[in-house]
């Protein structure tokens, strides 16, 4: 069983909340939608943007980064990519230990051109970048909250932590 966060809870988030959750992992879930995150703690819902998704009880949700970064040893990035170095900015203000940054966010940053690994490791301290990992393959958020047959695969220069986080996630 892992302590896992996840930063951003829209469809894909919620969704991948679900298959860890169900795993038996601890999830965190970080937005800054104070509805959202109440709702997935009163109801285990997101009925904003998943219509019949019912979320474990082991996924709760926050409005604080702080609590998200401190109490969990992945964080998992569910964001759009064109405000990753953001969010990676703010979350290197109050990271205090080290974490495996896991990235299932689509594309590359607007502008920069620039992979999500590369972003990490551009704006994460680096006593705090415990490895990256890609997760990525043919799935939609609707598809993988109904449990329906999907694929990602976990790619990481750490063949090891890749193995891990595949791990993490199949069911």
């Amino acid at each position: 069983m892992e302590n896992i966060t996840i930063i951003g809870a829209g469809s894909w988030g919620c969704a991948l909340s679900r298959i860890l959750g169900d795993n038996g992992h601890n999830v965190l879930l970080y937005d800054i939608d104070e509805k959202t995150v109440n709702e997935i703690n009163q109801y285990h819902t997101n009925s904003n943007k998943l219509f019949d998704a019912i979320l474990p009880n082991n996924v709760k949700a926050t409005l604080s980064l702080d609590e998200a970064i401190s109490k969990n040893d992945y964080v998992l990035l569910v964001v759009p990519t064109a405000v990753v170095r953001n969010v990676l900015k703010q979350i290197n203000g109050v990271i205090k230990t080290k974490k495996v940054f896991i990235n299932a966010s689509k594309g590359i940053e607007p502008n920069t051109f620039k992979r999500v690994s590369e972003i990490v490791k551009e704006e994460i301290n680096p006593q705090y970048y415990g490895g990256f990992v890609a997760l990525t393959g043919p799935s939609h958020a609707e598809e993988v909250v109904k449990q329906n047959l999907t694929l990602v695969a976990a790619a990481s220069e750490d063949i090891e932590l890749a193995k891990k986080v595949q791990v993490m996630f199949s069911n």
